[in-house]
């Protein structure tokens, strides 16, 4: 009898460790979890660039130059608080990846690279620019009312070409949350691409921004 009480105990033990077990990880993942998420916001909310977020010791351009208050701006589609494309593998630059910015609270389109020290942030002031920028992301991955790509015509070999393609990363924010998240490959390695006239401007205008910004941090070190 006495060691049938002891088995009751020790199961009585164990099942009670056991559950104080599961509760512990439950809590741990829902940490984990809230920790993932937070860092996540973190991110999106540093790179909607503001220099008051970037610290006193990043080099940034004349904010005065920003445009004036009155500015009439593109209205992009559903209320979007910020944009920001990725320029990966840029071809015929300075860094192999960039960032380029916009703020719907604040107006400001900026440009940086995420891994130079101190950030060096460089602002958009063409009233031109920024509103074919806006106009671009709305019409093409917003409302999707513009086809992005007008032909496809396969090269002449089946030997495929592999290679680091430059690529475009589009991801738009509403209420701290990515709310839109797609890649566009700017090459092929076995067809030709014809773009859409409009996509061709948008194209050649992140190359001129991209090469502005190389100018601006080259200057920075003389």
């Amino acid at each position: 009898m006495k060691t049938q009480n002891n088995y009751r105990f020790l199961g009585k033990g164990f099942i009670k460790t056991a559950s104080l077990l599961f509760i512990m990880l439950f809590s741990l993942n829902n940490c984990w979890s809230n920790s993932s998420s937070h860092n996540d916001m973190s991110k999106t909310e540093s790179n909607n660039v503001q220099s008051d977020q970037m610290g006193n010791d990043v080099d940034v351009q004349n904010e005065d130059q920003i445009l004036p208050a009155n500015a009439q701006l593109y209205q992009i589609e559903n209320d979007i608080d910020s944009i920001r494309v990725d320029y990966w593998n840029a071809v015929g630059s300075d860094y192999d990846s960039y960032i380029i910015s916009y703020s719907c609270a604040t107006k400001k389109m900026a440009i940086f690279v995420e891994y130079i020290k101190n950030r060096p942030v460089y602002y958009i002031d063409s009233l031109e620019v920024i509103n074919l920028f806006l106009s671009s992301i709305d019409d093409f991955y917003l409302k999707k009312t513009v086809s992005i790509i007008e032909k496809k015509t396969k090269y002449d070999t089946d030997e495929h070409v592999e290679y680091d393609i430059p690529t475009f990363t589009i991801s738009c924010y509403k209420k701290g949350k990515r709310v839109l998240l797609s890649n566009t490959l700017l090459e092929d390695g076995d067809y030709e691409l014809l773009f859409n006239p409009k996509f061709d401007k948008f194209k050649e205008m992140i190359f001129s921004i991209v090469k502005d910004y190389d100018k601006f941090v080259e200057n920075l070190g003389e």
